[in-house]
């Protein structure tokens, strides 16, 4: 099993102004949820989820369990994921998150992912190798942050979607 390490961070609205060094990569995801289980404490237990991107028909299944800085992760390519989440969307009427994310990759720095979630609200996150480069990083853009939300349930993409999807 693979373990996810990651911190999260709520941002500010608007237009993201970036040093002219930086290669930024965007897409468009689209991530329907299966199933989200929480625990007694509100928390995240395990969640599972397809998502698939822009101008693919293939996407991944993945698994999680646990909640926070550190997680178990299961992933597996799935084909024909645009279809599926399609015909599940129609079936429920439950329409998938839609995020548009920006990946910001510097010299010497960790990727740092963006997404806009819904055209609603924006967050950053940054995957690491282990808990104790997680807990030295320092995010690189801090006039975008509005608090870090790393392990906040809300901020939560499976919260997200039982929140506002049911």
């Amino acid at each position: 099993m693979a373990t996810e390490i990651e911190r999260k961070w709520l941002l500010k609205g608007g237009d993201f102004n970036f040093p002219d060094d930086v290669n930024i990569v965007r897409e468009q995801l689209w991530q329907y949820y299966l199933d989200v289980t929480f625990d007694a404490n509100g928390k995240i237990a395990h969640e599972i989820r397809i998502r698939y991107k822009a101008g693919s028909n293939n996407g991944k299944m993945t698994f999680k369990s646990g909640s926070g800085l550190e997680r178990i992760e299961i992933e597996d390519k799935l084909f024909s994921a645009r279809k599926f989440v399609a015909k599940m969307s129609k079936e429920t009427g439950k329409k998938a998150i839609k995020k548009e994310r920006f990946t910001v990759y510097m010299d010497g720095q960790k990727p740092v992912e963006i997404s806009i979630v819904d055209d609603a609200w924006a967050y950053a996150e940054v995957e690491f190798d282990s808990v104790q480069e997680a807990k030295k990083y320092v995010f690189p853009f801090p006039e975008m942050i509005i608090s870090e939300v790393t392990g906040v349930p809300k901020y939560n993409m499976a919260s997200y979607w039982k929140n506002t999807r049911g």
